[in-house]
Order: C-alpha cells, then structure tokens, then sequence
C-alpha cells in the first residue's frame, strides 16, 4: 500500500510539472503546455530563440504533444541587415536538427518570421546543421507546420563531399507543410554531388500543400548537382 502511494504521489508531481510554463537557459518563460490544444504561445524573438534552443536540446517533456506552437505576433529575427547582408550575431539555428527532430504542431497564425539567417558550414559532424538547413531542419512523420510565412537567406557551405538537403522552410520533410510561404534565398556551396536545394523543402516524402516559395535557388558546388526545387505555387497564407 505505501508503495502504491508513493507512486501516486509521483505521478500527480510529474504531471503538475508537465503543465508548469517552460523556460530556457535565457530564462525567458513560454506561455502554455505545448500540447496541441494549448501550445506555447510566442509573440518575441527572444521567445521563438528560446523554443528553438529547448527542442534542439532535446529535452523531453512527457506529455507534451510534440511541442506545440502557435505565433501571436509578426517576429523579426534581426539577422539581415538593409542591405541584404547577414548578421553573423543573430543567426539562426534550424529548429529540429540531425537528432533531434521537430515533431510537433507550428501554427504560424497567417504570421511572418522574418531576419532569418541561416549559414551552415561543414558536414554532419553530430552538432553541426550542415547537412539539413532551413528554418527547420528536419520535420518528422508526426510534424504539421502551417499557415506560416518566412524570409530570409539560406546557406550552406559543404567541407567535404557529403550529402546536404537545403530548403526555406525545411532542408528535409517527412510531415505536413501547408499553407506556407518562404521568400529570400537558399544557396549551397562547396564539393559534393549529392546536393538538394528547394524552396520549401530539399527533401519532401511528407506532404507539400497550398505553399508559394519567392525565392533564389543556387547549388554551386564543384561536382554534378543534383538540385530539386520543390514548389508548389499557391495563394499566400491569408493574415
């Protein structure tokens, strides 16, 4: 009996903290409980900086539905400055990397993220984003991104031969993109013949629906390229 109510007790605490706001290591608290039903609501920069840091860390909330999102708000990232260069101090790190895939629901609420800068340099070497960049890097079987605009640049520098799936939205997809939009640039470089560079995604076995990419698509690298720009033209998501 006790050890049935010890249990009890561990249980209720776990799920009382499952339900506690979250904070990353900026200290900036997110709102919700990043379940589908209630997702984490961000409005700031500093708040989609910190969701981004607390998936990539692969911290594991039980419960959580994935981490669930929803914009409130048009955000700025600051990563380009007027005249269309990258901000080296405010750069963007994919969210969903090699191993630790976004597997929740982001519901930009028709709202744009803009200032994105992404620039990857080097292969897989366990941390490195290189080889699948875009705002996301990898949306898993179970993600659903929608409704979501995006601008900014892209680019990956490859160091060695290996394989690179870059892409606006996402550098490799195997879950649901609808509604989205991305305009800027994504741009690959470096030696490698196997390169996938698209404007939504590099790589889709996922589903692509009713998204619009605005964008430049270059693979310059020193080898045969083989380069996929997977757009689907369609109406820009309403705001």
């Amino acid at each position: 009996m006790k050890a049935k109510r010890m249990l009890t007790l561990l249980l209720c605490l776990i799920l009382c903290l499952c339900l506690l706001p979250v904070a990353g290591a900026g200290a900036v608290t997110l709102q919700g409980a990043g379940t589908e039903e209630d997702p984490y609501l961000i409005g700031t920069a500093e708040e989609l900086r910190t969701f981004a840091e607390i998936v990539n860390s692969g911290v594991i909330i039980p419960m959580n539905g994935g981490f669930c999102v929803r914009l409130t708000k048009d955000i700025d990232l600051g990563g380009i400055d007027e005249e269309g260069n990258g901000i080296d101090a405010n750069r963007w790190t994919p969210l969903g990397m090699n191993a630790f895939n976004y597997t929740g629901v982001f519901d930009g609420g028709g709202h744009t993220v803009s200032g994105i800068y992404v620039h990857a340099e080097g292969g897989d070497d366990g941390g490195n984003p290189g080889k699948c960049c875009g705002f996301f890097g990898f949306l898993s079987e179970e993600a659903k991104v929608r409704d979501l605009c995006l601008k900014g640049s892209v680019t990956v520098a490859l160091t060695d031969e290996d394989e690179a799936c870059v892409g606006g939205v996402a550098g490799i997809s195997t879950g649901e993109i609808t509604g989205c939009r991305f305009t800027g640039s994504v741009l690959c470089t470096g030696k490698s013949d196997r390169v996938y560079a698209g404007g939504i995604a590099g790589i889709s076995t996922g589903k692509i629906t009713d998204c619009r990419a605005d964008c430049s698509i270059e693979a310059a690298v020193e080898a045969a390229v083989e380069a996929t720009a997977r757009t689907t033209p369609a109406k820009t998501p309403e705001r």
